[in-house]
């Protein structure tokens, strides 16, 4: 920190802690009187506050100083009287349709604004906590603690950070944070907003549900392409129907990527390399082991061993649909829906197994 820098932060000073327990305090500035936030983070990206204080964007609180100093960032944000919408699901419950839909319409322009950025900007952290609404209706999206600048070619991101239940699956470490990590978190609030809950606790029927439902898609790539395409769906909505939209890629419409095997279905080239030379090991493993058959029985022998272990590798997957064929995949409770992929794929596996031994 220069001493410019240190003199510039005291002429704010501190009249009240809103949580001080995250480093967040009330300020005053000691000339204008104004009243501002002052952040101290442990945890955070310099970059995006830096580019925010350059460029701002509508609905993310204006950012007047960024100032780094040792493991520790102080910044100086727009205070923005309005209410958490934590606080207005807690007093109120579940809300209308149509209010949900507007707030999620505000989120939706406001994720337009930081992932147009170039490179985007990703928030990494919605949630109700983190949504303010005004006594208007203006939405306000705030902490942008765990916010990233997005890099290109990320195989996945370097520090694990996020909310339970509102954190899309690559946060967890499966993948880089993209701008369909936010829209993931989106549909997650809209559900909560709804019904109180998560997706995969309670179903949200009609266009808001597909919405959700869309948003909230395991692959990235099969979620909304942007916060622009979400917000077409809302305006589209109306509440009742979702707006026509062809968002699905040219190679997808062509064929149903389910029966594609494990590796297969991104299109990815390097997966798609790395998933053909793990099923060309698993052949040559199984033509060549050495098993007490001979003739017709050896290779009948080996080419159940084959299926016995591909089975391992595509029931999981639900290749072909055959989990949603089964109904496994509409078991509600994430715990038992696992357990029964589980057995059921080990069953398969073991029956493989067990038919050319008593056959051949």
């Amino acid at each position: 920190m220069t001493l410019d820098e240190k003199l510039r932060l005291s002429y704010y000073s501190r009249i009240a802690p809103l949580n001080a327990e995250h480093g967040v305090f009330l300020v005053q500035h000691v000339s204008s009187r104004r009243v501002f936030v002052l952040k101290e983070l442990t945890t955070y990206d310099a970059t995006v506050f830096n580019r925010l204080k350059e460029t701002p964007v509508k609905g993310i609180p204006r950012i007047y100083e960024a100032i780094e100093e040792g493991d520790r960032l102080a910044v100086i944000e727009q205070y923005v009287d309005a209410e958490p919408l934590l606080a207005i699901l807690e007093r109120r419950g579940v809300l209308p349709e149509a209010e949900a839909l507007c707030i999620t319409r505000q989120l939706a322009v406001i994720l337009d604004g930081l992932h147009s950025m170039k490179p985007a900007i990703i928030h990494r952290d919605i949630k109700p906590s983190n949504v303010l609404v005004s006594d208007d209706g203006a939405v306000t999206l705030i902490d942008l603690d765990a916010a990233k600048t997005e890099k290109t070619g990320e195989s996945r991101d370097t520090e694990l950070i996020g909310t339970a239940g509102y954190a899309a699956p690559e946060q967890y470490g499966f993948a880089a944070s993209t701008p369909q990590t936010d829209i993931y978190s989106v549909g997650v609030l809209l559900s909560v907003m709804l019904t109180g809950k998560l997706p995969n606790e309670a179903e949200v029927p009609g266009a808001a549900g597909r919405i959700i439902k869309k948003c909230t898609d395991m692959v990235p790539e099969k979620r909304y392409r942007s916060a622009q395409k979400l917000l077409a769906a809302l305006n589209g909505s109306g509440g009742a129907e979702e707006a026509p939209e062809n968002e699905t890629p040219e190679k997808e419409r062509r064929f149903n990527r389910k029966y594609l095997p494990l590796g297969f279905r991104s299109l990815t080239p390097w997966k798609m390399i790395a998933a053909g030379a793990f099923y060309a090991l698993l052949i040559t493993m199984c033509a060549t082991v050495d098993i007490s058959s001979r003739g017709w029985g050896l290779w009948v022998n080996r080419g159940f061993m084959f299926a016995a272990l591909i089975t391992l590798v595509l029931l999981p997957s639900n290749f072909c649909g055959v989990l949603d064929l089964l109904g496994i995949n509409k078991i509600k409770t994430v715990w038992v829906r696992v357990l029964v992929t589980i057995l059921f794929t080990l069953f398969i596996s073991f029956m493989l197994i067990l038919i050319p031994s008593r056959a051949v």
